[in-house]
């Protein structure tokens, strides 16, 4: 059975003066359709939290604006043959925005702490075969998985799979408190957290790469209202406005003061069936709503046509995507 599935451009939108000269910018604002949910990626599962989390901590691979794995923390690495242990090379230089170093022991510590099933954090399954971490050197360490797995290096530039401040994890223990006192190695530290109101970022002064960040804060306010973040946008409260609503693009786009930024993104929107439901267990019945379903007009409707139909149960920007000869 194929599933309807829609594949959708991220946008944002914002006074273009501000992106054209984001260097002098002082303080970003930027609206955002959603609270964040906290601020602990171990245990999060929402894109939106992963988003503003992304400007306080750091993983050791990340996917670049192409889905492809480059290094950041990591430099380097090297495996076996049978994809069972996996040596990693650290950057050096670096520090935690509370001025605790870098290093291996910062790498295993964290990595204990996610492939560990007792802490319950809710990204553990992606990190159960890790099996060991053994520091080999001050920059140096060795994954030792249960069983092979070739794309270990992938899960490592999941957006969970971030370094915490080791000196963090021994001050709050606790979930709920680390969730609340984010301290990692990106170009932001975390100043403040109003639950339903902002979320408050100010530049580290010691981030690693010279030159970063261009902004000296950044605040983010959550408002579900579609048609108050234009609002918001369009009265010089905000600079930015993200992701911006599909059914408000038209009104962005009719002032002339606001510009759209946009790009291919790897959202997927698709129906799944229940198929231990009597209704769905027939194939016939899943087969013919999804003949029954017009994914062009889907995407006029719903998403300004700003997007294309899928040809794959896999983005077209994502690795090891393969175009379906039938939709």
């Amino acid at each position: 059975m194929h599933p309807t599935l829609v594949r959708k451009s991220l946008l944002a939108a914002g006074l273009a003066l501000c992106f054209a000269a984001s260097v002098q910018a002082k303080d970003l604002r930027i609206s955002m359709y959603a609270d964040v949910t906290g601020f602990d990626p171990h245990d999060t599962t929402d894109t939106l939290s992963y988003s503003i989390q992304s400007g306080i901590f750091e993983r050791l691979f990340q996917f670049d604006s192409k889905m492809a794995v480059v290094p950041v923390l990591a430099t380097d690495y090297t495996s076996n043959s049978d994809a069972t242990e996996f040596t990693l090379n650290l950057r050096h230089d670096v520090t935690f925005q509370d001025g605790t170093p870098f290093n291996a022991d910062a790498v295993k510590i964290n990595l204990d702490r996610l492939a560990n099933p007792a802490n319950h954090l809710k990204r553990n399954s992606l990190f159960s075969m890790i099996k060991s971490v053994e520091v080999l050197s001050p920059y140096q360490v060795k994954i030792t998985l249960n069983k092979p797995f070739g794309a270990m290096i992938n899960t490592l530039a999941h957006p969970s799979a971030v370094m915490h401040s080791p000196a963090s994890l021994k001050q709050y223990p606790n979930e709920q408190d680390l969730s609340v006192h984010p301290v990692g190695t990106g170009p932001f530290k975390f100043v403040e957290w109003q639950q339903g109101k902002d979320v408050k970022l100010v530049k580290y002064d010691n981030y690693w790469q010279k030159g970063w960040p261009k902004v000296d804060a950044v605040t983010l306010y959550p408002t579900p209202e579609d048609s108050t973040q234009v609002a918001k946008l369009k009265s010089g409260g905000v600079d930015a406005v993200y992701p911006l609503p599909s059914d408000l693009v038209d009104t962005v786009k009719s002032d002339p003061k606001l510009d759209i930024a946009e790009d291919p993104g790897i959202y997927l929107y698709y129906i799944a069936f229940n198929t231990q439901k009597k209704e769905f267990s027939d194939v016939r019945v899943r087969q013919a709503i999804n003949y029954a379903i017009d994914r062009n007009l889907w995407l006029k409707v719903g998403f300004a046509g700003l997007g294309s139909p899928s040809t794959s149960p896999l983005p077209k920007n994502v690795q090891f995507y393969q175009k379906q000869t039938t939709p």
